[in-house]
């Protein structure tokens, strides 16, 4: 994959770009995902680290039109905080909305998971 731009658009709730020149892997998410959902996700984010080095790479989880995750939802959510901290990845990017609510939601998750390499931006600001 050397030298590529590869895009999988598999759901609504989320695409993913691998980026081999920029390296990085940036995840587009949004809405709130149902459980079969959040398992395709899961699955899906498995091999798109197993295709590549994570460690030669940065993680981007753009969350612009991401849903504030219902109580429900929080054990797969968890799920995934732990696949981002044991994948390996360069750094963690978190790019969020300016909704307070979901920034404590992805703040106390990383901190729980320690996602020591995590960065956690408000780029996308009140309209």
């Amino acid at each position: 994959m050397e030298g590529q731009l590869m895009t999988i658009k598999p759901k609504n709730f989320y695409e993913i770009k691998v980026d081999s020149i920029k390296k990085h892997v940036r995840f587009d998410l949004g809405g709130k995902p149902t459980e079969e959902e959040a398992a395709e996700f899961i699955k899906t984010y498995q091999n798109t680290v197993n295709s590549i080095d994570p460690s030669q790479y940065d993680l981007i989880l753009d969350c612009e039109f991401l849903s504030v995750v219902p109580p429900s939802m929080l054990p797969a959510l968890e799920a995934c905080f732990e696949l981002y901290r044991d994948s390996g990845f360069k750094t963690i990017v978190f790019n969020l909305p300016d909704i307070a609510t979901l920034q404590m939601q992805i703040h106390r998750l990383s901190n729980k998971h320690q996602l020591v390499n995590s960065e956690i931006k408000v780029a996308y600001p009140k309209k």
